[in-house]
């Protein structure tokens, strides 16, 4: 992966620089009660909104116009996940998420990390695992979820718990999608597992021939000399 200076102020990649701006703004609209004597989540909201169309836009023309450059690769979902989870937190900080959801995320997360460093070392080889149907299920409900939570006091003012719903859904796919890499990652060590102790018996046989023909070659040579040696 290499860095290129032409590829830092491209479109795609001036709008990721914008979604990592969003991020704090985000945070301070949500938390800060002191500059506005509120927090103003309507304003958050509008930060939010922003920064999910600017990773729409910055990845259609990414691959419209052939500009996906590597700095964008890591900084894209950077982004993503910097702006998901302030949103999480901030969210469950002011009550309008439960704070199992966010429990429940930040474990999957965990455990998908630490998993993969697993793999990484006892297959010593870096495996890539694609995003499952249920993985990308619940990416669209968990945003859905956090869409309907700046409406929580409205919902539950109503008694309606839409976003409690959608949570739950998502946090119910998160879940499925762990347990899929999970036998995704346990089939990944088996084949390594495999692939050494081939590569162990492969070595032990070519011993083990070598050997041998060195024998039969001794063999050959001394019965050459006795036969030599009655013919004189």
């Amino acid at each position: 992966m290499k860095f290129s200076k032409k590829d830092i102020f491209t479109i795609p990649n001036i709008l990721t620089y914008i979604r990592l701006l969003c991020v704090p703004l985000f945070i301070w609209f949500c938390l800060d009660k002191i500059t506005f004597g509120k927090n103003h989540i309507w304003y958050a909201f509008g930060v939010f909104i922003f920064a999910s169309v600017t990773d729409v836009v910055d990845g259609f023309i990414a691959r419209k116009f052939d500009l996906v450059s590597d700095i964008g690769k890591v900084l894209d979902p950077l982004a993503d996940k910097l702006l998901q989870m302030s949103a999480y937190i901030c969210l469950t900080l002011i009550d309008f998420i439960h704070l199992v959801f966010p429990i429940i995320m930040i474990i999957k997360e965990l455990y998908m990390i630490i998993g993969a460093a697993i793999l990484l070392k006892i297959a010593r080889k870096k495996v890539t695992i694609q995003s499952n149907l249920w993985g990308k299920l619940g990416t669209v409900f968990m945003a859905m979820a956090v869409f309907c939570s700046f409406f929580h006091p409205f919902f539950e003012k109503n008694r309606i718990y839409l976003d409690v719903f959608l949570f739950t859904i998502s946090s119910i796919l998160m879940i499925v999608a762990a347990i899929q890499y999970t036998v995704i990652m346990l089939r990944e060590l088996k084949a390594a597992s495999c692939e050494t102790a081939n590569s162990e018996d492969k070595l032990v046989p070519d011993s083990e021939h070598t050997l041998g023909s060195a024998i039969i070659i001794d063999v050959d040579e001394s019965e050459i000399e006795v036969l030599d040696k009655k013919d004189n």
